[in-house]
């Protein structure tokens, strides 16, 4: 039974949060409503813009069957979502062109470096905090699996292993841990009793 006074969209995201089955129209409409959204904020390609709104859709229904979706706050949410993943669709792309160029990729002990050896637990969760805030998925991956492979064994992880486990280039993990310590960096202001970092 449809809602009366709601749009096909808000009628479909609406279903998909109850984890219900909307309308097929409605879903429809709802799929092209979010490619609008994508293309008029993202400027992706058409193409791009329906693998975004398809990746939103299948993120929206695993947390709505899990029961942690608001109704009446879903299609707020599905838009971030989808905003979020043509925002990392992008950082990709770019990453993925600087590693086309980049003939001389840093040492893993280089890598290493990147993070400062005063970045304590408190400052790394923080900055992994910093990175989810602003949508950047790939590095909150990156730095998840580097900090696991720095736990696992003595010494300093390897970044292929790094690359691999978290499904990126070997260079993009360089990437990403330059902007993990630039995260640090930021919020250290907001931990007046950690040490302070060089910032070279």
């Amino acid at each position: 039974m449809q809602e009366v006074g709601l749009t096909a969209p808000l009628r479909a995201v609406r279903a998909l949060a109850a984890a219900q089955s909307p309308d097929s129209a409605d879903y429809l409409e709802l799929r092209r409503y979010l490619t609008r959204q994508v293309l008029r904020r993202s400027g992706v390609s058409s193409v791009e813009a329906e693998d975004v709104v398809d990746e939103a859709l299948a993120r929206f229904i695993a947390v709505a069957r899990r029961g942690e979706v608001e109704v009446s706050r879903a299609m707020p949410y599905l838009n971030r979502i989808a905003r979020n993943e043509s925002i990392d669709r992008r950082r990709r792309k770019r990453e993925e062109l600087v590693d086309s160029f980049d003939d001389q990729p840093l040492s893993d002990d280089e890598i290493a470096r990147l993070v400062d050896k005063d970045a304590t637990a408190v400052l790394l969760e923080a900055a992994l905090s910093a990175a989810v805030r602003r949508g950047d998925a790939v590095c909150t991956r990156v730095a998840t699996e580097w900090l696991r492979e720095a736990a696992q064994q003595a010494g300093t992880p390897s970044s292929r292993e790094v690359a691999r486990r978290a499904g990126v280039s070997h260079v993009t993990v360089q990437h990403c841990l330059k902007r993990l310590r630039d995260y640090i960096h930021e919020v250290t202001a907001d931990f007046p009793d950690q040490p302070e970092l060089d910032r070279s």
